[in-house]
């Protein structure tokens, strides 16, 4: 179009063809060149252009770009902060979604709208910032939004851990819908509910209310975390009634239900004929199987996903590194070690966290250290991994030296555990230099 001397496409057609294709980061290049004729026929500060153009650099996360476009936007309505509220809740920047939030209220004197809402709790979820989550609960009681805020409400709740009003706000809803139901029941999951998600299961089984995909996974996740098969042959009746049944979404919990079971064959045959095999189900699976002590099957299931062409991501290699530490296969385990430097997720803290179990399970103490300091950040886990690696060994020096540098970082509970349970094996706090050590950690009453 350019090439041949066409002008721009009226505002009213722009954003959906073409701003809105260039979102993908595939076609970044292609955005770049939108942005630069735009900007080349004097429409960049059009509140509807630049608005796409915000949009646009949000999704291909380029907020720089994005933060440009809008500071030159010499009119700036609701809509072009939305866009920035969106891109940066999602963004690693939460904090400044939140930020702009504010910055358009108090600044630029706009009411946010439901959809101002709905962009910000994705930030505030991230940051479990539970005071913001009140103040915008009261600013939705003094006026009327959609129920989409609600649930979202409920949902923001939840990930700050804040059950309880989550709950009151479900249950002063009017009419109820069934992303009400699931949401809560997720919020439920998210926080080790499990009995309340299977009881709002059976209020809705018995007043034959509308049970969604996330209400089914909801319930299917906690009946498999409690080894309820019964309840999880339920609940796999009603996805049936409901036509969910064979959506991938509910057969991946499905098949953990019976893994966790022990229902392998069932496993089985519903992982066989599911349509559409992904990685997520594949991770799942054989997730449920690890967990679930089939390490042998686990690890043929992985086999099977190698022949089918389907690479491994962090997901995958978590759930396949702890078969690999329980059968000893240290070769398998260094294999996965070199798929992950090649794919550069071996930094990442979860994966990183299961090859130093691997090796310490595997007696191979040198590579689980090596691994252990080569590792820019450690959560307890991985602290943990490596103490318990010695104290199964009985070797309970090298665990209270892990333990001292632990120490000097901070004081976590969980390690305490571990760092005693090493020296029980063998004798060594009867020395007075470890209860010397322990001392100005835990207090005497924590004991």
């Amino acid at each position: 179009m350019v090439k041949a001397g066409l002008s721009m496409p009226s505002q009213t057609h722009l954003p959906d063809t073409t701003l809105t294709l260039t979102s993908p980061s595939s076609l970044t290049d292609l955005g770049f060149l939108v942005h630069h004729d735009i900007v080349s026929k004097g429409f960049e500060n059009d509140v509807f252009i630049g608005t796409g153009l915000v949009n646009m650099y949000s999704k291909i996360g380029d907020f720089g770009r994005a933060r440009e476009v809008f500071d030159k936007m010499l009119v700036k309505d609701v809509v072009v902060w939305n866009a920035m509220i969106a891109g940066l809740s999602q963004s690693e920047e939460p904090r400044e979604g939140l930020r702009f939030f504010r910055v358009m209220q108090s600044g630029a004197r706009l009411e946010p709208t439901s959809v101002s809402l709905l962009n910000v709790f994705p930030a505030i979820c991230k940051l479990l910032d539970d005071k913001s989550c009140k103040a915008i609960h009261g600013y939705v009681c003094k006026r009327y939004f959609p129920i989409a805020v609600s649930n979202g409400l409920i949902d923001t709740y939840s990930k700050c851990e804040n059950l309880d009003v989550a709950r009151k706000v479900f249950d002063q809803m009017w009419g109820l819908d069934d992303v009400s139901w699931g949401t809560m029941m997720a919020g439920y999951v998210h926080n080790g509910r499990f009995c309340e998600v299977l009881d709002l299961f059976d209020y809705m089984k018995r007043e034959h209310l509308k049970m969604n995909k996330v209400s089914a996974v909801s319930a299917l996740l906690a009946a498999a975390e409690m080894r309820d098969l019964d309840k999880g042959m339920e609940i796999h009746e009603c996805a049936i009634q409901q036509r969910i049944d064979s959506n991938i979404l509910v057969v991946t919990p499905l098949m953990t239900l019976y893994a966790k079971c022990g229902e392998l064959e069932k496993a089985k045959n519903l992982f066989r004929g599911l349509q559409g095999r992904d990685l997520v189900a594949w991770s799942a699976v054989i997730a449920a199987f690890v967990q679930s002590g089939y390490h042998i099957e686990a690890l043929s299931l992985f086999r099977d996903m190698q022949n089918e062409n389907i690479k491994a991501n962090r997901v995958t290699l978590v759930s396949v590194l702890p078969a690999c530490a329980e059968l000893l296969f240290v070769k398998l385990g260094k294999s996965l070690h070199c798929y992950a430097l090649k794919t550069d997720t071996d930094s990442d803290v979860s994966t990183g966290t299961a090859l130093v179990s691997m090796y310490a399970k595997c007696d191979c103490f040198n590579l689980a250290r090596i691994m252990f300091n080569k590792m820019r950040l450690k959560d307890v886990v991985t602290w943990n991994a490596l103490i318990n690696g010695y104290a199964q060994i009985g070797d309970a020096y090298n665990a209270m030296e892990i333990f001292y540098q632990l120490q000097c970082r901070a004081s976590i509970e969980d390690t305490m555990t571990q760092t005693l349970r090493s020296c029980c094996t063998d004798g060594v706090l009867e020395d007075p230099i470890w209860i010397l050590v322990l001392i100005p950690v835990v207090e005497l009453e924590n004991f």
